[in-house]
């Protein structure tokens, strides 16, 4: 009897198994993921990092030796020009200067000597009360007198040179930017960089490097977006430079770029890191999609629920031999500007679904614009699939397979880009196109 009983038992639970099995690998009816046709912007870049420093700098050395006597400013301090930097003992310096200063002074008596004495004998010579060759040795006299007046000038202005290379002086009103001294240290005879010297520290530069494939599409004038680390906000400038003096990494070829900023505010710092985009292309208040709704490959259920497939078709093409050529859809990776996609709008309320053929402008990969054209107006606000969820054991996304482009941040390769226009000279504080 209780073998029976465990054997009904079995059989019960293997029946409530099956059923479950069964209604398990029924097919669900799909969910999708949506969103909103909407205006934004839409920038293509190139992306690269560099350091911040001062774009304006004058750079002062130390030309004489000795030992440092006095430091009179640290970096970060506001100098004027002509202001006293910094000293280096001059003592012994002084006592050269004037033991030369007095050989001037016994060099400049003997040419007036010697010229007195050639005067003197160029009239006893006429009278012929002297023979031509003491007049010639009084002549060579006062020329050699004449000579080494001559060199102990330069030697005492050579000595006043170095006197006042004891001290250091701006020659420019600005910031110290850099200060190597330090009271005591001695000093080489060579010369040595003592400071520098930011002449408009509201004026930064950004040097970065841009690939070899990415070089052509920079142009001066173009807008950059850079951040910093130690701020959340996001800095504007402008492409001001480039360099074509390539430097090779790692077997890829890179030139530097000059990038121009304000430093208004005082936020930035001579040696920040800063990541730096390129806008190389750009638009704003444009409609967009998110580009992944144009790579969307319709289920069955969908081409199921369509019952009146709108006529909006991309205009047609010139025909050749007598055969149409039409555009073939394509995905946006693969799309330029003005190609032809396929959107799939969606009734929230009915879940009804339509296919949209749109015309597409530029993209940075993660949104697409959308232009408009006869077929395709008042799309703003409409709502759009941009990934299909089925569920038939295991979920999965329906969308096309065909890899997406890499960030244009990283890998852009526009053949002719956009130049942004610049807005009026200088530096503006925010990029307009």
């Amino acid at each position: 009897m209780k073998r029976w009983f465990f054997l009904g038992i079995v059989i019960l639970l293997a029946g409530v198994w099956g059923v479950w099995w069964f209604l398990s690998q029924q097919k669900q009816p799909p969910s999708y993921q949506t969103a909103i046709i909407e205006r934004g912007n839409i920038f293509r870049t190139i992306t690269t990092t560099g350091n911040v420093d001062y774009a304006f700098k004058h750079s002062i050395y130390a030309k004489t030796g000795g030992i440092v006597t006095g430091v009179y400013v640290s970096p970060g301090n506001t100098v004027r020009s002509g202001q006293i930097l910094a000293k280096i003992d001059d003592t012994e310096l002084r006592i050269s200067y004037e033991k030369l200063r007095q050989t001037l002074l016994q060099q400049s008596n003997s040419v007036l000597t010697t010229k007195k004495e050639y005067e003197d004998a160029q009239k006893l010579y006429n009278k012929q009360f002297i023979s031509y060759a003491e007049l010639e040795s009084a002549r060579i006299n006062y020329e050699n007198a004449i000579t080494s007046y001559q060199r102990s000038l330069l030697e005492l202005q050579e000595a006043i040179n170095t006197l006042q290379n004891c001290t250091l002086v701006s020659p420019v009103s600005g910031v110290v930017a850099l200060n190597n001294l330090t009271t005591g240290t001695n000093l080489p005879n060579s010369s040595t960089l003592a400071f520098i010297i930011a002449s408009h520290p509201s004026v930064m530069q950004i040097k970065c490097l841009v690939s070899e494939i990415d070089i052509a599409s920079i142009k001066k004038g173009q807008k950059v977006l850079f951040t910093v680390s130690a701020y959340t906000n996001t800095f504007t400038g402008e492409v001001s430079e480039i360099w074509y003096q390539p430097q090779t990494s790692q077997d890829v070829v890179y030139y530097p770029v000059i990038i121009l900023t304000e430093n208004t505010t005082g936020k930035l710092l001579p040696g920040m890191s800063v990541s730096v985009e390129i806008i190389i292309q750009g638009k704003e208040n444009v409609l967009r999609v998110p580009s992944r709704a144009l790579r969307i490959q319709p289920t069955q259920e969908m081409l199921a629920t369509l019952t009146n497939i709108p006529r909006v078709y991309p205009p047609r093409e010139a025909t050749t031999s007598g055969r149409r050529q039409t555009t073939r859809p394509q995905n946006i990776t693969n799309a330029t500007q003005g190609s032809f996609a396929t959107l799939w709008l969606i009734n929230t309320n009915t879940k009804e679904i339509l296919p949209l053929r749109v015309r597409t402008g530029i993209s940075d990969g993660q949104y697409t614009e959308i232009l408009p054209w006869e077929e395709n107006e008042n799309l703003e606000g409409k709502t759009i699939i941009t990934a299909i969820r089925t569920t038939k054991n295991t979920s999965k996304t329906s969308s096309s397979q065909t890899p997406r482009s890499t960030s244009s941040q990283s890998q852009n390769t526009l053949s002719s880009p956009v130049s942004i226009p610049a807005g009026g000279p200088g530096i503006p504080p925010h990029p307009g196109f």
